[in-house]
């Protein structure tokens, strides 16, 4: 979708487009991030956010998003990272370190936010 934006304040429009381009994301994408950092900051969190792994991820996305984006990254144990190239190594590192549940996404790719859940439904190797 195009979109039109009046009433930006140029600096603040440069040094944004210019951090976007230093980290290797087109203007949208860097948007399209700061728009859902500022919708889940300003929101409560919704009821699936019930469990520890899903809470420590809503928390960390801002981070995990600016360090390992086009990656693969699982939050366990309430709190704990890892993150990967591959999917399958990540899940050779979550089956090492014998974790049950984890909240998994590909950092940039998942266009939900949510994440899914290692050995809990569909995501299980």
């Amino acid at each position: 979708m195009d979109v039109i934006i009046r009433g930006v304040r140029s600096r603040l429009y440069r040094e944004f487009k210019g951090r976007a381009a230093s980290m290797g994301l087109k203007l949208g994408e860097a948007l399209q991030e700061a728009i859902a950092r500022w919708l889940e900051e300003t929101s409560p969190l919704p009821l699936a956010m019930s469990n520890q792994n899903q809470l420590a991820y809503a928390k960390m996305r801002p981070e995990i998003s600016r360090k390992y984006h086009g990656k693969y990254a699982a939050v366990y144990d309430g709190g704990k990272l890892i993150a990967s190239q591959s999917f399958e190594d990540l899940a050779d590192k979550l089956k090492e370190l014998e974790v049950k549940r984890a909240v998994v996404c590909h950092v940039g790719v998942d266009e939900s936010g949510e994440g899914g859940e290692w050995l809990w439904g569909s995501i299980e190797r």
